[in-house]
């Protein structure tokens, strides 16, 4: 062959943990040059997918009329997607890429969800991870090879699994009729534990009491699966089939009892419940059948039993009712994985990876698992859609951001796996601990590059960006016939773009030899850039990106946010210093008679607040109406305006934080609430110098009444800024510098911002209280560095009860 494609994993039996980091390599051999012709996204790429089908048929015997019917086919289906990684090693533009003779090899990874479910291969569907290399060539066949691999999601029979640890009993009971005389025939289960792992024996006693006429011929055991697929229309389907059996040959005479003692070894096969799958359900039974002589059917006990990965332990930390596997613990190939069991199981070796009991045949193009590798020529197409380079399917999975192994933090060093060598190691720092800088300001930091050996690169460079992002999807309805239609607005604003080469440039090539480099770089920040933010439609993000760029590999990156902010002075604010007042008021209606009014009325000292800040002020509630307002609510809440580049808008709220006063206001009366709520680290109002995301706060005071009358609302708006408003006389304004560099929680302003003489400490730069997002964009397949971002902002110590009190 003219091309040969080959998928080879790091581990020789290709399994993984959920969450750990899948590695390899694709092995390209060609005998005579290739020419790609690119005229689509990616040429030579690899792709990595986990996701669970289910499909199966039902015939239907439908009447129509005059006596005769007809039978119909119906399809149920499903698709739940966990990941899909795609990645371009050579191409990925347009223009033309010449692949050389010879044997070339492109290394891959990709990082697991931790929430992934176990594989699993059934009649109607599975659990299933491919990886998928493709040489595409337009107007000719590709070249394809497709490898799959699994992975396994821990289940641990000691932790949340009570029923693992405890005994199981079940009896069943059974008469015959017919002319048969005498008691029922029974089947009592015990079994010491419900929880087994595989390779460890079901032990238990069976006892059959047989007070009937009838002889009992055999007593079989059987540990069956039930399979429950679920369909997107909301139907289901249980399969049951037996993945290990025995049989008892001597029977139960008639008015007497015998007692058998159980030993089932459990086979290589998933763990029950198959967790974070919504498609397939998964368990297991210990099936128990006294056949009986004669037309009467048998009587069966099912005695429901946990399979896990990890087995239970008892107190003196041995494991319990286990067959353990004799022999010298088992080698893992050339990275010596093992899952780190041992501070959990001391005296039970490591597992073994073994193939299912079966291998089932799968639809579509993926052939047979375990793995099928090779080539399959494919005919000529036109462009096609393709999945976008590390994309990751949100809609499946809870939101939980994946650990890479290159991660430095408690996160990565726990799992258990992940004790590879890294050849490249990329890391930015900061100048400034905690990285937060303010607008105007000129950001100064350093990358690290560890090399293991000599590499050769077109350049190293370092690209700070800042960019706001907005993107929401809506669903309209068009007719009853044409159904629903999603629309998705988006739009995107770029505030600066800087990249430098620290070494080399975008042409010839440089060598950078093993050991420890340190490149410093600085960026000068815009001065009218927004404050940065992190929303559930979009964000306003400041990122540093370190690439190392390879010819004809992938490249080394590494990717990490920084916060800039943008100060809004309460000072400046006219709102921010005077007092705010606003109220609500309703009325009850029954039939034509309305009650009495029932009104609240805020009143605040200011209308401006910094995050540490209380925000004092009162609540009057007047009921004079025959309904008791059963308590009242105060909670601080934003506001996010979202604007998309085609004129729609998107308007978000969402609290921030709240308080409750639980005295009731009885019928015509009031009541004077005193308010007291500290405002967290949240970003300031406004979000000045951003055109697609408006952000607004109000204080929103809620007043519940019983039944189903709605209650009464009444919302002020509040401004949340970086610098305190100041009243007292004795405040006179300066430019106070910033805390030194030995304040880790303070970053010192290099232009600094206004402040205040006063005994007020600087402020701290703490996390917002409201969620971060995972800052890794599409493109980010092969880039290090922490995922998960949440910025900072200043935080006023408040200590002196002078500074609350306006």
């Amino acid at each position: 062959m003219a091309v040969t494609l080959r998928i080879e994993f790091d581990r020789p039996d290709a399994v993984y943990l959920a969450g750990e980091l899948v590695t390899g390599r694709v092995c390209l051999h060609v005998t005579k040059p290739k020419r790609v012709t690119v005229k689509f996204p990616a040429d030579f790429s690899i792709q990595l997918k986990g996701a669970a089908d289910v499909r199966w048929n039902k015939s239907v015997t439908r009447s129509s009329g005059a006596g005769s019917s007809s039978r119909e086919i119906k399809r149920y289906s499903a698709t739940e997607n966990y990941f899909v990684n795609k990645v371009c090693f050579v191409g990925g533009g347009t223009g033309e890429v010449d692949v050389c003779p010879g044997d070339h090899e492109y290394p891959f990874e990709c990082q697991l969800p931790g929430v992934a479910p176990s594989s699993f291969e059934g009649v109607h569907g599975g659990v299933r991870y491919t990886a998928k290399a493709t040489l595409y060539r337009p107007w000719n066949v590709d070249h394809t090879v497709r490898a799959a691999f699994t992975v396994i999601s821990p289940l641990d029979l000691n932790d949340g699994w009570p029923q693992a640890k405890e005994p199981v009993r079940r009896k069943e009971t059974k008469n015959f009729s017919g002319g048969a005389s005498g008691g029922p025939l029974s089947i009592d289960v015990h079994l010491p534990t419900g929880g087994y792992v595989p390779g460890q024996a079901i032990r238990g006693e069976i006892l059959i009491e047989n007070g009937s006429d009838r002889l009992v011929r055999h007593v079989l055991f059987a540990l069956e699966k039930e399979v429950t697929w679920r369909s997107s229309r909301g139907m289901s389907q249980v399969t049951r089939a037996s993945v290990a059996a025995a049989m008892f040959d001597g029977g139960v005479d008639k008015q007497s009892s015998k007692a058998i003692s159980l030993v089932m070894p459990v086979p290589a096969v998933p763990p029950s419940n198959l967790e974070h799958c919504g498609l397939i359900d998964l368990q297991y039974f210990v099936k128990v059948t006294a056949e009986v002589a004669g037309s009467h059917r048998g009587l069966q006990c099912d005695v429901p039993v946990l399979v896990g990965t990890v087995p239970v332990l008892v107190r003196d930390g041995t494991q319990e009712s286990a067959s353990a596997p004799h022999g010298p613990p088992p080698t893992y190939g050339s990275d010596q994985f093992e899952p780190d069991l041992r501070p959990l199981i001391p005296r039970v070796p490591p597992p073994v990876t073994r193939h299912p009991l079966a291998v089932i045949a799968i639809a579509d193009d993926d052939k047979a698992f375990p793995p099928v590798r090779g080539s399959r020529p494919r005919r000529a197409e036109g462009p096609r859609t393709r999945a976008v380079i590390g994309e990751a399917l949100r809609d499946s999975l809870p939101s939980v951001t994946p650990v890479t192994s290159r991660q430095r933090s408690g996160a990565a060093a726990s799992q258990p796996a992940t004790n590879l060598t890294m050849a490249v190691t990329l890391r930015i720092e900061f100048d400034r601990p905690d990285a937060v800088y303010f607008a105007g300001e000129l950001v100064t930091g350093r990358v690290c590059l560890h090399v293991t050996k000599p590499k050769r690169v077109t350049g190293f460079s370092i690209q700070l960006r800042g960019v706001a992002n907005v993107r929401w999807t809506e669903r309209t309805s068009r007719s009853r016939r044409r159904g629903s239609h999603s629309e998705t607005y988006s739009a995107s604003e770029t505030y600066f773009d800087n990249k430098v080469f620290l070494l080399g440039g975008t042409t010839g090539e440089v060598e950078i030899s093993p050991g420890d480099h340190v490149y410093n770089f600085e960026c000068l920040l815009p001065s009218v850039v927004p404050s940065s933010f992190e929303g559930h439609h979009g964000s306003i993000r400041y990122t540093a990106t370190a690439a190392m760029h390879r010819p004809w590999k992938f490249d080394h990156t590494a990717k990490t946010a920084f916060t800039v902010i943008s100060h809004l002075d309460l000072n400046s604010r006219l709102q921010a210093r005077e007092p705010v007042s606003s109220g609500a008021t309703k009325h009850f209606y029954c039939g034509l008679c309305r009650s009495g009014p029932l009104s609240v009325d805020v009143h605040l000292p200011s209308g401006g607040y910094v995050p540490g800040q209380a925000i004092l002020g009162q609540i009057q509630v007047d009921n004079g109406s025959g309904k008791q307002a059963q308590r009242v609510l105060c909670s601080l809440e934003k506001e996010v305006t979202w604007h998309s580049n085609r004129g729609r808008t998107k308007v978000t709220r969402t609290p921030v934080t709240a308080t409750m006063f639980d005295g009731a206001v009885q019928t015509h009366s009031s009541k004077v609430i005193s308010l007291v709520m500290p405002v967290p680290a949240v970003p300031p109002s406004n979000l000045e110098h951003c055109s697609i995301i408006d952000l607004q706060y109000f204080l929103k005071v809620t007043v519940e009444v019983p039944g189903f009358h709605l209650n009464l609302h009444c919302d002020v708006p509040i401004l949340v800024g970086t610098i305190p408003a100041f009243v007292q006389d004795g405040w006179n304004r300066t430019n106070m510098a910033g805390p030194s560099l030995e304040t880790p929680s303070a970053p010192p302003p290099a232009s600094p911002p206004p402040m205040y003489q006063s005994e007020l400490p600087p402020p701290s730069y703490e996390e917002s209280v409201l969620k971060g997002n995972n800052i890794m964009d599409p493109t980010d397949t092969y880039t290090m560095g922490q995922a998960d971002f949440t910025p900072r902002y200043p935080v006023w110590a408040f200590s002196n009860p002078s500074f609350e009190k306006y």
